[in-house]
This record gives C-alpha cells, sequence and structure tokens, in this order.
C-alpha cells in the first residue's frame, strides 16, 4: 500500500516537472510559476509520507529537489514577442528613417514571406528588386523581332544588322500601411500566438497590397491614366486566347506566358470545349493543384485572383471578366526597400477607434515598394465578351 502511493506520487511529480517545462517552451510563465509552487507541495508530501513510515529519523534538514523554473526561450520568436508586448519600443535598428517603428528582423520577416506566397500574388509573376534608395532607375534590353543579316551582293556594301533595344526604367519608393486592433490579452498568449498573430495580419495586408500595385503598373503600361482607362483586348472563345498568344505576343513572349483572371474568368475557362466536347481547361499532371489551358497547340498556365482583388472590368456599364496575358517577368517589375516595420500603441486614436478607451492595442505596420511597368509588349490586357449580369451569373 505505501509503496504504490510513493509510486503514484513520484509518477505525478514526474508528470509536473514535464508539464512545467512544456509551460516553459510554449512562453507561458505564469503557469508555468504556479505549476512550480504546486510541485513544492507534492515534493512535501513525498517527504512526510516517507518520513512517517521510515524508522530512521527524517534529516533535519532535507534536501528539497529544486523546481524547474522556466527561462526564456532566447530565439526570434520570443525574442519579437517580447518586443510586441514592450510596444516594440527601445528596439530601433539604425537607418531606420524618421517615422520610428521596429525593423521587422529577418527571421520573422522569413514567416511572413512564406506565409505571403502560401497565396498566390500577382508579385510571384513580375521581377522583383531589391533597393536601398528611394528613386533610382535601371537599364533593360527589350525583346524584339530579330531580322537577321541582310544578302549582300557581288562586291555589296554590308549593313549593320539591327542592334539590341535598350530602355531606362525609373522607380520611385513609396510607403504603403495599415493598422490592426487586438485585445489587450493577446499580450499574455505565449509567444508563438503573438508572433502568429501578427505575421498573418502583415503577410495578408502586403500580398493584397502587391496584387494592387502590379495590378496599377500593368494598366498604367497600356495607358491608364485619371481621365482614361487602359487598352483592353476583347475576346469571345478559345480562338480570341489562341490569337492573343501566338499574333499579339509572338513567339518571343508566348513561350513563358500565363493567363491571369479572376473567380469569373475561371468559370468561363471551365466552360470551354474542344470539338469532342472535352473540357479545354485541366489540371497540370505534374502539379495537380495548377490549371492549364490547351489554347490551340499551346498549353498555358492558369492563375486566379480573388475578384475582390482583381475586378471584372465594366465596358459601358457592362461588367466582364477580366484576362491579364503574357509575360510578367517582361513586363513589369517590383522594387522592394526592403524595410517591413511595425509599431503598436495602447493609447492611440484612429478613424473613431481608441485604443485607450477600448482597451486594445493597435499595430501599425509599413512597407516600401513601387512597381513599374516595364515591358509593355510582354503582355495583353483583356475580357471575355460576355456579360457578367449578377454575383452568381454569366449571361448566355
Amino acid at each position: 500500500m505505501f509503496n504504490s502511493t510513493v509510486e503514484e506520487l513520484l509518477g505525478a511529480i514526474d508528470d509536473k516537472i514535464a508539464s512545467i517545462e512544456n509551460l516553459a517552451k510554449e512562453g507561458k510563465y505564469k503557469e508555468a510559476n504556479a505549476a512550480s509552487e504546486e510541485l513544492k507541495e507534492m515534493q512535501k508530501s513525498l517527504e512526510n509520507l516517507q518520513g512517517i513510515h521510515d524508522k530512521t529519523p527524517a534529516p533535519k534538514n532535507p534536501k528539497i529537489v529544486k523546481p524547474v523554473v522556466p527561462k526564456a526561450q532566447d530565439t526570434a520568436e520570443a525574442k519579437f514577442a517580447d518586443a510586441a508586448r514592450h510596444g516594440f519600443r527601445n528596439v530601433m535598428t539604425e537607418g531606420v528613417p524618421a517615422d520610428g517603428g521596429y525593423t521587422v528582423p529577418e527571421d520573422i520577416q522569413t514567416k511572413i514571406n512564406k506565409l505571403r506566397e502560401a497565396t498566390f500574388n500577382l508579385a510571384q509573376l513580375v521581377s522583383q528588386e531589391s533597393v536601398s534608395t528611394e528613386t533610382g532607375s535601371r537599364t533593360y534590353q527589350k525583346k524584339h523581332k530579330k531580322v537577321g543579316f541582310s544578302k549582300i551582293g557581288e562586291k555589296g556594301h554590308i549593313t549593320a544588322t539591327e542592334q539590341p533595344e535598350f530602355f531606362r526604367l525609373s522607380y520611385s519608393i513609396a510607403k504603403y500601411g495599415g493598422f490592426m486592433p487586438v485585445t489587450s490579452e493577446l499580450l499574455d498568449d505565449s509567444d508563438a500566438n503573438i508572433t502568429n498573430v501578427i505575421t498573418e495580419w502583415l503577410a495578408d495586408e502586403s500580398r493584397v497590397t502587391r496584387n494592387k500595385l502590379v495590378i496599377d503598373a500593368l494598366e498604367r503600361g497600356k495607358g491608364k491614366t485619371d481621365a482614361n482607362d487602359p487598352k483592353r483586348t476583347a475576346f469571345k472563345n478559345i480562338a480570341g486566347i489562341t490569337k492573343i498568344l501566338n499574333v499579339t505576343l509572338g513567339s518571343a513572349y508566348k513561350g513563358t506566358s500565363k493567363i491571369i483572371t479572376n473567380d469569373y474568368g475561371l468559370q468561363l475557362l471551365s466552360e470551354l470545349t474542344d470539338s469532342n466536347g472535352r473540357a479545354l481547361l485541366n489540371p497540370n499532371p505534374s502539379d495537380p493543384m495548377k490549371m492549364q489551358l490547351a489554347a490551340g497547340a499551346t498549353v498555358v498556365p492558369v492563375e486566379v485572383i480573388p475578384a475582390n482583388e482583381l475586378e471584372n472590368v465594366t465596358v459601358k456599364t457592362k461588367s466582364y471578366a477580366p484576362f491579364i496575358i503574357g509575360d510578367l517577368k517582361e513586363g513589369a517589375t517590383l522594387f522592394n526597400r526592403k524595410q517591413m516595420q511595425i509599431k503598436s500603441s495602447d493609447v492611440a486614436s484612429v478613424t473613431g477607434m481608441s485604443a485607450f478607451e477600448d482597451d486594445c492595442v493597435m499595430f501599425r505596420g509599413l512597407e516600401r515598394l513601387s512597381v513599374e511597368p516595364k515591358d509593355t509588349d510582354a503582355y495583353v490586357l483583356a475580357y471575355f465578351d460576355k456579360e457578367i449580369v449578377a454575383d452568381t451569373e454569366v449571361a448566355a
């Protein structure tokens, strides 16, 4: 009876020690400290039980097993969560602009990037370049049709071959940002939860921002201004898509082209069939999560952007599914200053919300980007000439 009781108590002590270690790893220091106090009581009970049944008098100063003291984990996640708990103060990084803020460390930035890329965004398709200045320019060579050598007659004059065409592309970095309110209780949560909430928010906002900037750059490349809409090509069937690939884009861009559309465009592509009634839109055999369209002899990858981010095209008050067809690596470049920053406040007031009155914390995220059209011959803005008559319907 005595032995079994001791064994049960020893087992409970082992379980409690393991529990304290797990709580410490999760950053739940309050719970770990409370569990340590419980461990002390359990150890005292064990000593008392052994003292009662031991013929030998118990020592005057029994050695008590030292309880596990949780230690803060020295990881990027723990440091980031600790910075969040302290309002991202006293962690200014040298070189941060005057508006201040906590420069997101590399390990956390990598996590944000992975979360952002987990959901498809247009920035994955365009060229990207890291820059260290607010403004600048780059020189690029434009793809174009080659004419080859000229025929030379007897003692004829040799003409110069066509020279590569170069162009300058200027950029001007702009600042983009927003804020997110969270309950004050979040800061009492584990390091992992604090980091996850903030990084998921930053990643999603960054993804949507990039989508908007890429779309705007592509439209500016096709003539969009405050007064004018961009030039778009209408097509009614698969033959129209094939013509854009074969003729408008041509061999210079067709081989590296993709089709980008929204949910409505995906539905229209799903309805396209060949003469035998077989669907022209099918999963990629090597990656079933990706779609591809058979356009004549060409198989083109298809990417889909949510309709609330790639909106339908309005032509003469009618709504149509949008399409971007081409090689966006050649079509646009995203210039990234790579200085994502974050600040927090428990007293700020923004758009009618007061962090102090509502007992919440406001996080403000900032990043610096520029997306510029590059080779505008590399892509076509188009729309499927079939009216979208309702949220869930397409005109027959």
